[in-house]
């Protein structure tokens, strides 16, 4: 019997949202979603081609900075003056470049970059990108950009076939993944080489192994979150919820059972997806000290009425989110679709309610964090006809009519293909 037909009690699908039966099988469906995949990573593929053809420089997308190559002197390899070429290429980019090139130095110098980063447990403690680099440059620095542009396309068309493909199971509609791949704050993330690709990319595997992964699919999935926490710890977000779920009875690819076996179950899942983040994050800032928080703040909505005045990133970004989020309480009394919906909120809270004034004052992170916002809202898609009764019912709508809104960041982020034409005409 495959995955995607499981026999089980009604009372089963209740629980906690519940598995729907695939509306169409076979070669057509595989073709939908093949084709959903290839969009993106033609699209992807075009940028880049266009931008090197243009005469610029794969190393120009990682926006490495001098002032953090000229702060320290332990690595040969990344005081190298081929490391970056500061010439014509480094025309319109920050002086203090961005953040992938601190993931660069990682991947071409592990155990002597910390001297060169801003923040080392904070950057080293996101480390499967950059060592996914190094080894797949076969430790040649030369290779490095090129395996981290690479790898961060394979990442966005892989995280887009998955989606696709677990939309296609659930009946919906596989293009509704375009949209995560083409959301502009992914964009940004490609662009500078940075982790939301590859993390996201392994959420989105994650949680169609989890649904449709066959009898391991639990297990693989339980990898596949510890993967994506390894490379960018929002990700954690996703692989609690779905811990949870199995504890509450959710279906998934494996049999339902009695509580103690899912409570097993469920204790295996979080052994895979967090013991060896954890286990990591303790070396990690045994080594090196412990990180700042980032972007999160402790105090609700501080980022937002603090003196960073983000007006643009929340008419775009803070409120369609929040307005998306309470149009989906009322679903959370619905028979299907409440651990999506929890993955929508949580996201949120992150996201919005508990980020700090740093991110809000800053359109190209706040677009970055808003694609777990993004891929959450497009778990929700298979949902989006159920219609609760009496008042709820406006909230579903609307709702219904906030789907647009996953690309909140169109409008703001249209600086960013701006500066990519100014960093272009530049090359």
């Amino acid at each position: 019997m495959s995955a995607g037909s499981i026999a089980t009690p009604r009372s089963r699908l209740a629980a906690f949202g519940g598995l729907r039966r695939p509306a169409a099988t076979g070669l057509i469906v595989r073709a939908r979603v093949a084709k959903v995949a290839v969009a993106v990573l033609v699209f992807y593929a075009l940028v880049v081609a266009v931008y090197l053809g243009a005469g610029g420089g794969v190393r120009d997308f990682i926006n490495v900075s001098p002032h953090f190559i000229e702060r320290g002197d332990t690595s040969s390899v990344i005081s190298s003056p081929s490391v970056y070429d500061y010439g014509a290429h480094h025309l319109g980019q920050k002086a203090t470049g961005y953040d992938g090139q601190f993931y660069y130095f990682i991947a071409l110098d592990p155990t002597r970059a910390a001297h060169y980063i801003d923040s080392p447990p904070y950057r080293y403690g996101r480390i499967l990108y950059p060592m996914l680099a190094r080894f797949a440059a076969l430790e040649q620095p030369a290779a490095v950009p090129w395996a981290m542009l690479i790898i961060s396309w394979l990442a966005v068309g892989g995280g887009v076939l998955a989606l696709a493909a677990w939309l296609a199971r659930r009946g919906a509609s596989p293009w509704f993944a375009a949209l995560y791949g083409l959301f502009p704050g992914m964009l940004v993330a490609f662009q500078h080489d940075l982790t939301e690709p590859l993390a996201y990319g392994l959420v989105a595997l994650a949680v169609y192994l989890f649904d449709f992964g066959g009898r391991r699919g639990v297990l693989l999935s339980a990898a596949a979150f510890g993967l994506a926490a390894l490379t960018r710890e929002t990700t954690v977000l996703f692989a609690i919820l779905f811990g949870l779920s199995i504890i509450a009875g959710r279906p998934n690819s494996s049999r339902p059972r009695a509580l103690r076996a899912r409570a097993r179950q469920a204790f295996g899942f979080f052994a895979l997806a967090l013991v060896p983040f954890l286990t990591w994050l303790a070396v990690d800032y045994a080594l090196l000290g412990i990180a700042n928080p980032g972007t999160v703040d402790p105090v609700p909505f501080k980022g937002i009425i603090g003196p960073f005045n983000p007006s643009v990133e929340l008419l775009f970004v803070g409120i369609p989110a929040l307005l998306f989020s309470v149009a989906l309480l009322p679903g959370l009394r619905a028979k299907t679709g409440r651990l999506e919906r929890y993955c929508v909120l949580a996201n949120t809270g992150l996201a919005v309610v508990f980020s700090t004034g740093a991110l809000w004052n800053n359109y190209e992170g706040v677009g970055r964090a808003a694609i777990a916002v993004v891929l959450a809202a497009i778990l929700c898609m298979p949902y989006r006809r159920e219609r609760p009764a009496g008042r709820a019912a406006l909230l579903g709508r609307a709702a219904a009519v906030g789907v647009p809104f996953t690309l909140w960041m169109l409008p703001v982020l249209f600086g960013v293909y701006v500066n990519f034409a100014g960093r272009l005409f530049n090359a």
